[in-house]
């Protein structure tokens, strides 16, 4: 009833040209809500994007300086790898050859000590070393050398003894009987040891892989008697 009258009344003032008073409220402005939700989130994205280029050429130059510290390692030739071969070796040895002059005598049947008579040439029978170590109570193979079920010396005792024996004595030249049995001992002896000068071969050329062997490095001398040997050492 009082929206009829209200609109009665506006009608008749605007017929007489009269402006109808009506009670007004202040507009408030609408608040852009999304606009400012996007402007904001446009500042976090470049922000973030900004933060991560950084971030990323930090990385780069810290990889590029490591890398730089520590170069990649790379492949040896084959003359590289036998040269850090036989640096490995020196270290290893115990003497050089200008010092423990050590030659081996490979024959097609054993010799003894009381076999080999030289001037200037101390001569090294492993089985002699063997036996006295055997009869030292004190000697650190003692049980070992004499327990009963020993069938073979261990290759690395024989070493041990020769080397022994070589730390007693002065420099000089040596020459070792019967020795080493195989190319194996033969290699463990010359990395502990010494490197070898010479292999004397008396008839035993043919017969021996380690005679074989040695002739591939130049190594051999042939002999075919006892009384050949003064020739080897003059």
């Amino acid at each position: 009833m009082f929206g009829v009258k209200r609109l009665s009344a506006r009608v008749l003032a605007l017929r007489s040209g009269i402006k109808p008073h009506f009670t007004s409220f202040p507009r408030v402005p609408a608040r852009c809500y999304a606009s400012k939700s996007s402007s904001d989130n446009k500042i976090n994205l470049k922000g973030f994007i900004t933060v991560g280029i950084f971030a990323s050429i930090i990385l780069t130059q810290v990889v590029d300086a490591v890398l730089k510290e520590k170069p990649r390692p790379r492949s040896m030739s084959e003359a590289e790898y036998y040269r850090q071969q036989q640096r490995l070796k020196r270290k290893v040895a115990r003497f050089t050859d200008a010092h423990k002059q050590v030659y081996l005598l490979k024959s097609d049947k054993p010799l003894s000590a009381d076999d080999v008579k030289l001037d200037n040439v101390t001569v090294i029978d492993p089985k002699e070393l063997v036996q006295a170590e055997k009869d030292d109570e004190s000697s650190k193979f003692y049980a070992l050398l004499n327990d009963p079920e020993l069938r073979d010396i261990p290759r690395g005792v024989v070493i041990d003894l020769i080397l022994k024996y070589l730390e007693s004595h002065p420099d000089g030249k040596y020459l070792v009987l019967n020795f080493p049995t195989d190319i194996k001992e033969s290699t463990q002896f010359e990395d502990k040891v010494v490197t070898v000068k010479k292999l004397i071969s008396l008839n035993a050329q043919g017969i021996d892989d380690l005679v074989k062997y040695y002739k591939t490095v130049d190594k051999v001398k042939d002999i075919s008697s006892i009384s050949e040997l003064k020739t080897v050492f003059e």
